[in-house]
């Protein structure tokens, strides 16, 4: 039973990659990965509806049935991963700056431009990635210190990720070779 959210949120995400994968590429929106590659952009949009989509017979099972599915500290993490998605996908679709100004990129470019009184969309998702990280943390019994370090590392952690992902598919591969690496298994990405 521990298994089944995820087997199911995987089943929704199988269930709508197809329509989701012809939508973003018939639409124009691709963008070209590490290898150059032109992949639909964004793909969050399948993580997120296929999370969202599985929710639907998670709760009727657990509500219904009385079945004890979703754990209740399962909803910070919710709460945390989908909205970091949700301001990522913000970012993906927001992100781009006018035609003949420069793209703000890293800590350094956001912060710049932050202090000059800009408000760009990494900016917000930094700024609702710590918001969402203290929400989430807040949920465990843990002293002032503890939280505001389990909030930092998280917000740290989620930053590596997205650092890795300036091209679509890099940090997938960062983590399917972290995986490979870690507990052998083989991956063919």
């Amino acid at each position: 039973m521990h298994a089944l959210p995820l087997l199911l949120a995987l089943a929704c995400a199988a269930a709508i990659a197809p329509a989701v994968l012809r939508a973003l590429g018939a639409g124009g929106h691709t963008k070209a990965n590490y290898r150059g590659r032109e992949l639909p952009f964004p793909l969050g949009v399948l993580t997120l509806a296929a999370a969202v989509l599985a929710l639907i017979p998670l709760e009727l099972l657990q509500r219904l049935a009385s079945a004890r599915l979703l754990h209740p500290e399962l909803l910070p993490i919710a709460l945390y991963a989908l909205g970091v998605i949700a301001l990522g996908l913000v970012d993906d679709v927001f992100g781009a700056p006018p035609p003949g100004r420069p793209q703000r990129r890293g800590w350094r470019g956001h912060g710049a431009a932050a202090l000059r009184g800009e408000v760009s969309t990494g900016v917000l998702k930094a700024a609702g990635s710590l918001g969402l990280a203290l929400l989430a943390m807040s949920y465990r019994n843990l002293s002032d210190g503890r939280w505001l370090l389990a909030a930092a590392v998280l917000v740290l952690a989620t930053n590596l990720f997205n650092l890795l992902d300036l091209r679509p598919g890099r940090s997938i591969k960062a983590l399917t070779s972290w995986l490979s690496s870690s507990v052998g298994l083989s991956s063919g990405l």
